[in-house]
């Protein structure tokens, strides 16, 4: 008898009978006009799990039609990823899995360039000599590798099937062979449970050169038009859920806290300072109580730069130094999960005018603190404004998880949590001025696998006179800042990615603006999103759409 069975307007469609049936089952369903019936029975589970769940969506078939409204272009994206967009000139430069580098052009979603790197383009002749016979099937899946980087940009670009993803079984293929090689150097242990793969860290540009930094410990540069300047092989170990830390230009430096705390010259690579991983308290290794996700926040210390990381660290950029500070005050920050287990490491805090704006604990509260000049190689930062989000109006039946960064404006710290909850800060004032349950899915928590498929995890974002909050599942909210609450649209991008297992398209990335046009990646698509001749509407096939009958997509700043 079937463990679990699904029935389609009376008739019998699917039937399993082995335990956890798993994800990516995929069942066509022929529907009938008007009412269509699906039952589903999920009887029995694994003995080990307390409770049973089933998580199903519904797609339309590949050659339908969908109405679209502001799409001015969309490129399918040959790999997946998490990283955001950045922009130099007329390009617009993420990163795919798991080593990627993507040029694509502003006007018209062109994809110009494609450059990979694995841990193969790091062998050594050394290694080469002690291991030959490995090298003779990982040169061949190398070649292959640089051959799909042409291919990539052939437009346009048709998606594989789930069956053939060629750059998936390569990539894999090339990462167990050379962690047999070496397996201390080329290990993948810096993605161990990323829920958003090697890609969580957007690349960054000086306008010249493209900076892309991997959780392999790749770190690249490129220039706009393709060309490898240097690359470094940084050092990585196992930490849970891997690195998301980006990339930052300090004073003309290149500076990465991977697992090492580094310094490089842009220009040439050349590493100028390198200092293993701080440990606070009674640690001694790089573990779930000491690693951080969310990128470092540059502050002023009197002349000197300061970088502040979500594991209570500041460090000056000059040479490195972790500068202690008053035992109270980090108290305040929260970074420590050994008193404080809900410390918060994902949110990366914003700066205005040399003050800094912090998430404190997934609990909810945020901090404002600003530093003064560095004195004796220590630190006295000054905690200006403290705010709890434990309000009797916080809706405590979920679970409030912080990834999304604050955004500051006009005094107004508007704060989204994981499962959609926007709370808005007067931070002059000290006080909540008002929390609200967003519209964005029905099933807000994540569902795992190399992206975060449920939930909220993208930064809210200001564009001209609107705030847009995006949700995991291709879900934008649009609102007014203020101090209520005034949604002004609800717009949803609809693509089907069959990549396994097959879902919805993820959107975990922040959209960049310029003029009246929104730029935005999905996990499988860049889209444009703007005014488009003299109107924006469009048919658009291939199960894709975006559905803004509400309103603005996007506003004109």
């Amino acid at each position: 008898q079937g463990l679990s069975r699904v029935w389609f307007n009376g008739q019998q469609v699917y039937v399993s009978k082995v335990l956890d049936v798993g994800q990516g089952v995929r069942i066509v369903l022929q529907l009938k006009k008007g009412w269509n019936r699906l039952l589903v029975l999920n009887a029995k589970t694994m003995n080990t799990r307390k409770s049973w769940w089933i998580s199903g969506s519904l797609y339309g078939d590949k050659g339908a039609d969908y109405e679209s409204q502001g799409i001015v272009w969309m490129t399918p994206i040959p790999s997946p990823g998490a990283s955001s967009p950045v922009m130099a000139g007329d390009r617009i430069f993420f990163t795919a899995e798991t080593g990627c580098v993507y040029c694509v052009s502003k006007a018209d979603g062109k994809i110009l360039w494609v450059r990979s790197l694995t841990y193969h383009d790091f062998a050594t002749d050394e290694e080469r000599k002690a291991s030959p016979e490995a090298f003779v099937e990982l040169d061949a899946a190398a070649a292959r590798l640089k051959e799909l980087d042409k291919a990539d940009a052939v437009m346009p670009y048709k998606p594989p099937s789930a069956e053939k993803d060629t750059r998936f079984i390569l990539e894999g293929m090339i990462q167990k062979g050379m962690a047999k090689v070496a397996k201390d150097r080329y290990n993948s242990a810096s993605s161990y449970g990323c829920e958003a793969g090697y890609t969580a860290c957007a690349p960054i540009t000086d306008g010249k050169h493209v900076y892309a930094l991997f959780g392999t410990g790749i770190l690249a540069c490129y220039d706009l038009d393709g060309n490898r300047k240097w690359a470094r092989l940084l050092k990585h170990t196992m930490v849970e859920h891997g690195y998301t830390s980006s990339p930052l230009m300090v004073d003309g430096k290149l500076v990465v806290y991977h697992d090492e705390f580094t310094v490089l010259d842009p220009q040439t690579g050349e590493v100028l300072v390198a200092r293993p991983h701080f440990f606070p308290g009674n640690t001694t290794k790089v573990d779930w109580y000491n690693h951080f996700h969310g990128t470092g926040c540059v502050l002023p210390a009197g002349n000197e730069k300061v970088v502040h990381y979500l594991n209570g660290e500041f460090v000056r950029v000059s040479d490195g130094k972790s500068l202690p500070i008053p035992a109270a005050t980090l108290k305040s920050l929260k970074p420590d999960r050994f008193t404080d287990n809900s410390a918060n490491r994902c949110s990366t805090p914003v700066v205005e005018g040399g003050v800094a704006y912090k998430i404190t604990n997934d609990s909810g509260g945020v901090a404002a603190f600003k530093l003064p000049p560095v004195r004796d190689d220590a630190l006295e930062p000054e905690i200006l404004r403290e705010v709890p989000f434990n309000t009797d109006k916080f809706p405590y039946y979920y679970k409030p998880l912080f990834c999304a960064s604050p955004l500051l404006h006009e005094g107004l710290l508007y704060c989204v949590n994981d499962f959609g909850h926007l709370t808005v800060v007067d931070m002059a004032k000290g006080e909540i001025l008002y929390q609200r349950q967003l519209d964005l899915e029905v099933f807000m928590p994540y569902t795992g696998w190399r992206l975060l498929k449920g939930g909220a995890c993208a930064s809210p974002t200001l564009a001209g006179k609107y705030i847009y909050v995006w949700g995991n599942q291709g879900t934008c909210i649009v609102m007014e800042p203020g101090r209520t609450f005034k949604q002004v649209a609800r717009n949803r991008l609809e693509k089907f990615n069959p990549a396994w297992p097959a879902h919805q398209e993820a959107t975990t990335t922040e959209p960049v603006f310029e003029g009246g046009r929104m730029y935005y990646r999905g996990d499988c698509t860049l889209y444009c999103i703007g005014p488009k001749g003299n109107g924006c509407e469009s048919s658009v096939k291939n199960g894709v759409s975006s559905l803004a009958p509400y309103g603005p997509w996007p506003p004109v700043p």
